[in-house]
């Protein structure tokens, strides 16, 4: 199993990496539940909300040439919907429930949760002036990266980003994670996997997590890609920060065997048939935000 890691700690953590340095990040974010809380009776959450939220505001569309869905963060933030869905996971219950219900209520959760952590902090102020952030990242720092600041409360615990990805996603503890957890987890970037257009809903999740695999191959420009004439395919980084999720953790001997399923069919034949002699690269990741920003409230736009 490897360490528990987000995607923006690789970022400055490759050079450790490389030289074969242990790294073990936990998360520290998660509170205790209040007592009150466990009192207060669990309700589901929307997801009819949630579905509602990303029907209205994610258009396919692209940035910088890469193809994706994007988010109206500000169409986001006015939209009732979207509070009712915050509120909602407030109380929801969040164990016992099995693999496709906790999977529906996390993704959810963590892609709601990202869009909120950019409608929440459209600003960065520095020492001469405040400007719209480009990135989630802008809204914390090298001491404090934004997926360890609280982000909500869910089932009465305040979380992180950090914890919904890699407590709750990637180290459950009644049943194997899912690399495919990967393909549906949204950190409100460009280069992450699209957000999907409708809510994931545990009588689907299985079926929609495969599907999001499917898509996030299928995009050329941050998925995957192959050049045949240099035999070189190409996928995204997150291959290559969470390659354990889809080798050692599923017993597959690569990350090429572990995605054969979901790639298109042409690229699937060819990679099985020459996945000895391919070389594997990896596209740089845009951290730059999967939408235009929305702004500060009531300022149309601007900060």
């Amino acid at each position: 199993m490897i360490a528990l890691i987000t995607r923006a700690h690789f970022v400055g953590r490759i050079a450790v990496l490389a030289a074969g340095g242990a790294l073990s990040v936990t998360s520290s974010t998660s509170s205790p539940k209040h007592p009150c809380a466990e009192m207060a009776a669990s309700s589901a959450p929307d997801y009819a909300a949630w579905d509602s939220v990303v029907k209205a505001h994610v258009k396919t569309s692209e940035i910088r040439g890469i193809p994706l869905n994007v988010v109206d963060y500000q169409g986001v933030r006015d939209d009732p919907n979207f509070e009712t869905f915050v509120e909602s996971l407030k109380n929801a219950p969040t164990s016992g429930l099995g693999k496709d219900a906790e999977y529906a209520l996390w993704i959810n959760t963590y892609n709601a949760l990202a869009i909120k952590m950019v409608t929440d902090n459209p600003c960065k102020k520095s020492l001469l002036r405040t400007k719209m952030i480009t990135s989630i990242k802008d809204i914390g720092s090298v001491v404090a990266p934004v997926w360890k600041k609280p982000a909500g409360v869910v089932g009465g615990e305040t979380l992180a980003l950090d914890d919904v990805e890699n407590v709750k996603l990637r180290d459950p503890k009644d049943y194997p994670a899912d690399p495919l957890l990967h393909a549906c987890i949204v950190c409100a970037s460009v280069s992450c996997p699209d957000v999907a257009l409708t809510a994931y809903k545990p009588e689907t999740l299985q079926a929609d997590m495969e599907a999001n695999m499917r898509l996030f191959l299928a995009n050329p420009k941050k998925g995957l890609s192959l050049d045949k004439a240099k035999r070189v395919i190409k996928l995204s980084k997150i291959f290559q920060w969470f390659e354990g999720d889809f080798t050692t953790k599923i017993g597959k001997d690569s990350v090429l065997d572990a995605l054969l399923p979901y790639m298109p069919e042409d690229v699937r034949t060819y990679v099985s048939e020459n996945k000895g002699s391919l070389k594997v690269d990896h596209f740089e990741y845009d951290w730059g935000i999967n939408g235009p920003s929305p702004g500060a409230p009531g300022k149309g736009g601007k900060c």
